[in-house]
């Protein structure tokens, strides 16, 4: 029998997708990911709108970023796979490859009238695309599986253009001899309506003649109004990711995954998308039960039933419950159940925390999920999940940090670390200040560093010597 595998899945649902293929050539990618079990590497996904002279192709690839903290080479399979509207693959295909810094997979391909035209239902339901791609390490292994899940939503504005044109009869040509076979008439003032999203024009003919639209009460007073709507996407407008690590192996080893001996030796995909088929199936399944779970538990905390607790920053107020925060947070337990104040309180006073990030932190302890996260808020939201040991919220916070430094906001995320104790984001830190060591050690912001920072500084160089 083969081994079972253990390594990471995406699945990403993109929402109002036939506005972005308007576009004949086309590329979408997903938001970045981060897989911790391969080594920090990041990852995206990319869907293709292609054209060849006899056919249009939408293809789905898996890319490494160019620049992450995984080794130089990532030797796996991906295995990449359309979805249907219940989770099963429609068509999937496994590739082996070697990964290094901004390199892609192959393409799984399909052809576009399929998606559009013949099998749209199964392709587009509510005109929602669902795609997914399984890793799994080739030969070595990795501690844990792990997956996410990516929500893009393609933005689509609509444009209303309205035209009147007055004694309407009169502005069409008579033709009273019936032997002329040409009758040109001149404009010397055309009308022109300038729309920047269009680069081109078109002229549509009237369905119906004169008598036609007199008929039907389209020509009230010899007036004609004519309507155009234009619908056009300007890109995505929003993006979600969430991760999840499953605590058993369910997560991923359902899926049956192969070694590679065994999986390539088989010429039937029957049997191979039955079992993923119901790898998926219950995928979905548990991910709609994660969904209501957390939909109840926020309106646990919306709706302020039974609440017992009350949080207070400033002039702002927060309902909770007192059980529901033990449960999240050993400090707030600490608080409820030893002889601290707060045991007997009704309200809790909280200083070093602004009204939002109470409010952000509060909203992941009952729903598990970061609502909004951005640079702006994810510094103090980090600070509260360690005030409060809120693990994974710190951990979520710090990968955010992790995905989004830049040599001008080093300075200030390596204080962090070092302030909490954070040796893993700290470590991360330092080896980014390092690969970007000559753009970073000769600006002033580094030399007013290691005046106010010096062990940190001393820390940074001590490092770079060691590499030498």
């Amino acid at each position: 029998m083969a081994s079972e595998k253990k390594g990471f899945s995406v699945k990403w649902r993109i929402e109002k997708f036939r506005s972005w293929l308007q576009k004949q050539e086309s590329i979408l990618y997903s938001p970045e990911f981060v897989v911790e079990t391969m080594e920090g590497s990041k990852w995206k996904l990319c869907i293709s709108a292609k054209c060849d002279p006899t056919m249009k192709y939408i293809g789905l690839s898996l890319l490494r970023e160019i620049e992450d903290d995984g080794p130089e080479l990532i030797d796996l399979y991906c295995e990449l796979s359309f979805l249907a509207n219940d989770g099963s693959p429609i068509k999937l295909e496994v590739f082996a490859e070697k990964f290094g810094n901004g390199t892609g997979s192959q393409e799984l391909m399909v052809k576009k009238d399929t998606v559009l035209n013949e099998r749209k239902c199964d392709y587009l339901p509510e005109e929602n695309l669902t795609v997914s791609c399984r890793m799994w390490r080739n030969r070595a292994s990795v501690a844990r599986n792990g997956r996410c899940f990516i929500r893009s939503v393609i933005g689509l504005e609509r444009m209303t253009l309205e035209g009147i044109v007055e004694n309407f009869q009169s502005e069409l040509l008579q033709l009273q001899d019936r032997n002329k076979r040409e009758c040109k008439k001149k404009y010397s003032k055309p009308e022109y309506v300038p729309l920047s999203a269009i680069d081109t024009w078109y002229a549509f003919r009237l369905p119906s003649t004169p008598e036609d639209l007199i008929a039907q009460n389209f020509l009230p007073n010899d007036i004609l109004t004519l309507q155009y709507e234009v619908a056009f996407s300007p890109g995505i407008e929003l993006e979600h990711v969430e991760y999840d690590f499953p605590q058993d192996a369910s997560g991923f080893a359902d899926s049956n995954v192969h070694n590679s001996d065994e999986y390539y030796d088989v010429t039937d995909n029957t049997q191979r998308l039955e079992s993923a088929g119901k790898a998926f199936a219950a995928e979905e399944e548990q991910s709609d039960l994660i969904t209501s779970f957390k939909r109840d538990m926020m309106s646990l905390y919306n709706d302020h039933y039974f609440c017992d607790i009350v949080l207070q920053s400033g002039t702002e107020t927060f309902l909770a419950h007192r059980s529901v925060l033990s449960a999240r947070s050993p400090v707030f337990k600490k608080m409820f159940t030893t002889d601290m104040k707060e045991k007997t309180s009704e309200s809790i006073n909280i200083f070093d925390l602004s009204p939002d990030t109470i409010s952000r932190m509060l909203f992941y302890i009952y729903t598990d999920t970061i609502h909004n996260l951005d640079w702006t808020n994810v510094k103090e939201l980090y600070f509260a999940s360690d005030i409060y040991e809120i693990l994974t919220l710190k951990r979520r916070c710090s990968l955010f940090i992790k995905q989004n430094l830049t040599p001008s906001n080093v300075y200030e995320v390596l204080i962090l670390a070092d302030t909490h104790q954070d040796d893993d984001l700290k470590s991360t830190v330092q080896e980014y200040i390092l690969r970007h060591d000559e753009e970073i050690f000769g600006s002033s912001e580094w030399k007013l560093f290691m005046d106010t920072n010096c062990h940190l500084a001393a820390q940074i160089m001590y490092l770079k010597c060691l590499k030498k």
